[in-house]
């Protein structure tokens, strides 16, 4: 079989507290923002900023939806992403071998393809239904302070958003398959989020950058999905994954 239903279950409850805990914390982070505008706001009047600073700041207390876009997608959901993807994908295997369970699960009557397929993609489930769902609920909760959002426009930053994660998840699990240790794999996995964000540091390859679509820039600036975008770093994702299953194959185990 090339999939597993005991193993996904099975890695989804292992990873409760890591989406239970991550996920209560996004989504009060995201619903601390639309209550904190009309508080902002009040707390800037006669404050003086700097040039940048403060035509940044007022461009965004003047504008409802710029201000939610930005700290969401372009800082929190950006930040979140980062670190949950490292957590799960560079866990899912090392963290089997650091415990000593790995034998046992290769011993159940499951191949070693349906245990890669499985845990990888409940990784990737988690960290979608994590980054998603408070993601939709910021509409409504945004109704709290009178400001209204279209729902359709702001979820339009989601699948580039969940691309990139995916991207990125994938190539923790490579370091994940090749070292055994889950806390040097969580280390190469910072490492590799610096990697990723320095990218960004470069104006010639800004554009290119995966920071610019994690925090969804381009369908900020024109309102509509990147698909060209989301469809070739997907495909990237798959080659990493790919990648990762063939180190994973090569392992003896």
């Amino acid at each position: 079989m090339r999939f597993s239903w005991a193993v996904f279950v099975k890695e989804m409850r292992e990873a409760r507290w890591k989406w239970i805990i991550g996920g209560a914390f996004l989504f009060l982070t995201g619903a601390s923002l639309p209550l904190l505008f009309p508080y902002l706001q009040q707390m800037m009047q006669g404050i003086t900023l700097p040039g940048p600073w403060a035509s940044a700041l007022d461009a965004q207390l003047r504008n409802y939806p710029a201000y939610l876009w930005l700290n969401w997608y372009g800082k929190n959901l950006f930040q979140f992403l980062l670190v949950m993807a490292a957590l799960l994908g560079g866990s899912s295997i090392s963290a089997e071998r650091s415990r000593g369970s790995w034998e046992f699960l290769l011993a159940q009557p499951v191949s070693k393809t349906a245990v890669f397929i499985s845990k990888y993609a409940a990784g990737l489930v988690l960290l979608f239904a994590v980054a998603a769902v408070p993601t939709v609920f910021l509409a409504p909760l945004s109704r709290l302070i009178g400001e209204y959002i279209q729902l359709t426009w702001f979820i339009r930053g989601l699948p580039v958003t969940l691309a990139s994660a995916s991207l990125f998840y994938s190539l923790c699990w490579i370091l994940g398959v090749i070292l055994d240790d889950s806390l040097k794999a969580a280390a190469a996995g910072a490492a590799c989020c610096v990697a990723v964000l320095a990218i960004g540091w470069f104006p010639a390859l800004q554009r290119i950058a995966l920071s610019r679509h994690l925090a969804a820039v381009g369908t900020m600036q024109t309102g509509a999905v990147d698909w060209p975008a989301v469809a070739a770093i997907t495909l990237l994702s798959a080659a990493a994954a790919g990648a990762a299953y063939q180190l994973y194959r090569g392992r003896d185990y």
